[in-house]
């Protein structure tokens, strides 16, 4: 049987602030100190990506499965506009105030705050989460 949640996990349009610039990463840490993004740069539709360019993008709540499944990151890196996208990842750190996860193929992290990951099982790392993710535009006013 499934551990699956009883309610639906909704992405929100997050905003955030990229604070650092590689060849292949961004590093975003969302506004409200809600946690920190390294990932590609192909999941942006900005360019020239700078430092502290303020960003927006669809992101859920993680949610913690008791088995592996494949995600796809094709549409992500494909599709432009802010189209949330199911992704998954493995935590690679938990602690008492929060977890981080590995994107698929290495694409990047998500280190989030504890209660952003629901499930009824022990967070460990190695272990699958799912959530929703949008690629990341030019915060705009």
């Amino acid at each position: 049987m499934i551990d699956t949640p009883s309610y639906q996990i909704i992405p929100v349009l997050m905003g955030g602030t990229i604070t650092d610039v590689t060849e292949k990463t961004v590093k975003i840490n969302l506004t409200g100190r809600l946690g920190v993004l390294v990932i590609s740069r192909q999941f942006l539709d900005i360019e020239p990506v700078t430092r502290y360019t303020t960003v927006r993008f669809y992101f859920s709540y993680l949610w913690a499965e008791p088995q592996s499944w494949e995600y796809e990151l094709l549409p992500l890196q494909q599709e432009g506009g802010l189209v949330p996208h199911l992704l998954g990842g493995v935590l690679t750190e938990v602690n008492d105030t929060a977890v981080k996860a590995m994107l698929p193929q290495r694409a990047g992290t998500i280190a989030v705050p504890l209660r952003w990951v629901f499930t009824s099982l022990v967070l460990t790392p190695g272990q699958q989460v799912s959530f929703y993710m949008s690629r990341i535009q030019k915060k705009t006013d």
